[in-house]
């Protein structure tokens, strides 16, 4: 589905993402979504319309020396991968940015249903809550989130991106497989943690040598699917030492 990336927003699609705003967040917020950019002078606008309506935007801006986000997907449709498509593409324009989450249940909406938290989404979607960043007040309770994960390449169908620790299922599904390791040794994983010292290895070779294997992210699912990259290899292997090997698994399915 196509993004429409803008710098300013026309009088109409305004009064279209108020209406998300006040329809999607707590009573106690409404007509706040004006005061999001109070202040605000470098911005960019994401969004995704449905027979000319807007269905899901997104924001990022410069605030406090950081780079900031927000995005509201209307109600109907939730769970159909906007919120993932929209996340991916700040992910590939920002890299690093932050934004906060109103973290609380059960204030009533305007339609007279309950407000959830999507905390989960965004742990999902490879976000760090930071705890210490807290917002407690009457009118709203809220978590600061960052994203940190760095972008390599972004194709039509798939973003690579650094390995994360939070991809230790994938990559459990991926490397435990025999049919995968058929040409590897034979020697499949037999447990989470011997993913997990992978996932270290992996992080602390883009610290060391800048390289390292990529995750490779279908843009629509936001599934981990497999890995590419490149790895520098130190043990004599092959009768080659000290040189970088080019790699890839992908899972099964």
């Amino acid at each position: 589905m196509e993004i429409l990336k803008i710098k300013k927003l026309a009088d109409h699609q305004f009064q279209q993402i108020n209406k998300l705003w006040n329809d999607e967040y707590p009573v106690k917020l409404k007509d706040r979504f004006g005061l999001l950019l109070d202040g605000v002078e470098k911005y960019n606008h994401y969004i995704i319309e449905q027979e000319n309506k807007i269905v899901a935007w997104a924001v990022d801006f410069e605030k406090d020396n950081e780079l900031r986000f927000s995005i509201i997907v209307a109600n109907t449709h939730q769970g159909k991968g906007l919120g993932s498509l929209l996340l991916n593409r700040l992910k590939a324009d920002l890299g690093e940015f932050y934004g906060w989450v109103i973290d609380h249940n059960y204030d009533l909406k305007h339609d007279g249903t309950y407000y959830h938290s999507p905390l989960n989404f965004y742990l999902k979607n490879g976000f760090e809550v930071m705890e210490q960043n807290r917002l407690d007040t009457e009118m709203i309770k809220a978590v600061k989130v960052k994203y940190c994960c760095q972008v390599f390449a972004v194709t039509e169908r798939f973003i690579l991106r650094e390995i994360l620790p939070s991809d230790v299922d994938g990559l459990f599904e991926l490397d435990a497989d025999p049919a995968v390791h058929r040409y590897l040794g034979n020697n499949p994983v037999k447990n989470k943690s011997q993913i997990l010292e992978v996932i270290n290895f992996i992080r602390q070779q883009y610290i060391d040598n800048g390289i390292g294997r990529w995750a490779i992210i279908d843009k629509k699912t936001n599934d981990f699917i497999g890995w590419t990259g490149l790895k520098l290899v130190t043990e004599l292997t092959n009768n080659h030492i000290n040189y970088y090997d080019l790699g890839y698994r992908i899972i099964k399915k």
